[in-house]
């Protein structure tokens, strides 16, 4: 990975001054209050070094080198891109796995909600409470293939696809032994504003621990209206989880968002415990730089306790 941000700090060097290099990033912070405690905080604060190596010479290559300063300074996002083709890239280091459709197609500035979905928070690495123990921030590290096939008469492709290889540790780890995660997606999109999507991740080798992820889920992005449901399951050694989550959204005008959510997790599908959190919110934009969510939760848990939960988060690009 130190080779890989030596060579992304060249590539940004020779890419500076083309209008192909660009440096950008965001801060999130935010005040929530329950029956237990409220307490302001930070969020996130990313800061992200892009830069694009086709407008300045014949070579289809891009990259990104992003690192996140709130809480313990780490790196996020750390890879290259070759994309020849429509049909066919590939991409080499650290990023988003292609499991779920929230986890890789919604940034936290893009994403509805201040939290992402339960079930992608236990199954799809993304927090500290995944049933792997692996929080990750859903990435890490390897090399993909992707591309997209069959073109429509608007200009979007009705087949996408994304499939690698990843070391299965989460981010800024080497592999910690000798067996790799497969993980892969594929799209159908029969109109530009729907996808439904598949998805399949698992640890390979003969004495890998159990670990397989599977699901899919449909996303509609209209204009003014948007919905995304997903269901996702899978082994964690002797644990079988699974959950799924609905959303809807509406904007009555530009700057104005109002959202709906139900999120389910089951820990162990055998048994009847489950989380449950229904949440309210909604998302005002008064500039493109400044975003604001409002969230209301009531959440249930496995020992059938509930919660009442507000929480607002502000935003601002730069």
């Amino acid at each position: 990975m130190l080779i890989l941000a030596g060579s992304l700090v060249c590539l940004a060097s020779l890419a500076q001054g083309n209008n192909s290099f660009s440096i950008g990033g965001f801060l999130q912070s935010g005040y929530s209050v329950d029956e237990n405690s409220n307490t302001f905080y930070l969020k996130r604060a990313r800061l992200a070094v892009n830069g694009d190596l086709s407008k300045i010479a014949d070579l289809p290559v891009d990259f990104k080198l992003q690192a996140d300063f709130a809480g313990s300074p780490k790196l996020v996002d750390l890879y290259v891109r070759y994309k020849p083709s429509a049909a066919f890239n590939l991409q080499f280091g650290q990023f988003k796995l292609p499991l779920t459709i929230e986890n890789p197609d919604f940034s936290p500035t893009k994403l509805e909600f201040i939290d992402y979905s339960l079930v992608v928070q236990r199954l799809a690495r993304m927090s500290g409470n995944d049933m792997s123990g692996i929080s990750a921030t859903g990435r890490d590290i390897g090399i993909q293939a992707f591309g997209s096939l069959i073109p429509a008469a608007d200009g979007h492709y009705y087949i996408s696809y994304k499939a690698g290889f990843f070391n299965g540790s989460g981010i800024n780890k080497s592999d910690t032994d000798r067996f790799k995660d497969f993980t892969g997606r594929i799209d159908f999109n029969p109109l530009s504003e729907l996808t439904l999507a598949g998805y399949y991740m698992v640890s390979l080798g003969d004495e890998a621990p159990r670990m397989d992820r599977f699901g899919g889920g449909l996303s509609y992005q209209g204009s003014n209206f948007f919905a995304r449901s997903e269901y996702l399951a899978g082994h964690t050694g002797s644990l079988y989880s699974g959950g799924l989550y609905a959303m809807c959204g509406y904007k009555p005008i530009d700057n104005l968002s109002l959202v709906a959510r139900y999120d389910r997790f089951n820990p162990e599908l055998s048994l009847p415990a489950s989380q449950q959190y229904y949440t309210v919110g909604a998302i005002f934009a008064p500039f493109k730089f400044l975003q604001f969510h409002l969230n209301y939760t009531y959440k249930t848990e496995t020992d059938h306790s509930a919660a009442n939960c507000f929480n607002i988060l502000m935003t601002v690009s730069y």
